[in-house]
């Protein structure tokens, strides 16, 4: 099975797009860590994408995806 084209394409427009704009915040939280104040519980249904819906940045979010949005 190959991987899929699709995704290839998504990363290599990442290379090009967006990591070199937002590098020096990679590299940022790589050095001084992330420290995220909203945690946000979802499903893993990969429809949602809380990342997406809440427009958020690379370490804002803590995301915990499980089946059914189940908080023991």
């Amino acid at each position: 099975m190959r991987f899929p084209e699709r995704l290839l394409q998504g990363y290599q427009s990442f290379r090009d797009g967006r990591l070199p704009i937002e590098q020096h915040q990679y590299a940022e939280l790589a050095e001084v860590g992330q420290r995220p104040e909203i945690m946000v519980i979802g499903c893993c249904d990969s429809r949602v994408s809380p990342e997406v819906i809440f427009d958020a940045r690379p370490g804002e979010l803590f995301v915990v995806r499980n089946v059914a949005n189940l908080v023991p």
